[in-house]
């Protein structure tokens, strides 16, 4: 019965949203709508220099965490802009059908790669394991997925047999 996964799919859903509401708090996370970016109405408002953001092109040698805002606890985020829920992303995640546009506007605040791959590994940042756990978790929810398909396409089996 693909009720016996509603347990799992709990578990998993809590575990990666604490792991989200964590990386947010330390400020790991960050918009990546390019609406954020890209509205001349924020740019040429001064909207950002008025948030204290600093601009990107002026921050390329700085640490992320350090110099730049929290986007999760800001509080002038432009109204139309999705604000980032932390379960609501894991909950993105772990259900593919289902698009609660967080996954889309909001993702881990990666630094640059580096130009070799000792030095990347070397350089191996809190938020490299945040998309890791992004990726382990929507692998782990379109298997959920498919389970529940096979278990409920088998039940239909199963009642056209019976009859």
């Amino acid at each position: 019965s693909p009720l016996r996964l509603i347990p799992f799919i709990l578990a998993f859903w809590l575990f990666f949203g604490g792991i989200y509401s964590i990386a947010a708090q330390y400020g790991h996370m960050g918009p990546s709508n390019p609406l954020i970016f890209q509205n001349e109405k924020y740019i040429s408002s001064g909207w950002r220099e008025q948030l204290c953001v600093p601009d990107i092109r002026d921050d390329l040698e700085s640490e992320p965490p350090e110099r730049s805002i929290n986007w999760y606890y800001l509080k002038n985020l432009p109204a139309e802009y999705t604000g980032f829920s932390p379960f609501g992303f894991s909950l993105d995640l772990l259900l593919p059908v289902v698009d609660l546009m967080q996954d889309k506007d909001w993702g881990p605040l990666i630094p640059t790669p580096e130009k070799s791959l000792w030095q990347e590994l070397k350089n191996f940042s809190p938020p490299h394991w945040i998309r890791i756990a992004m990726w382990v978790e929507t692998l782990i929810g379109w298997f959920i997925s498919l389970l529940i398909v096979a278990v409920i396409s088998g039940m239909a089996r199963n009642t056209r047999d019976d009859e």
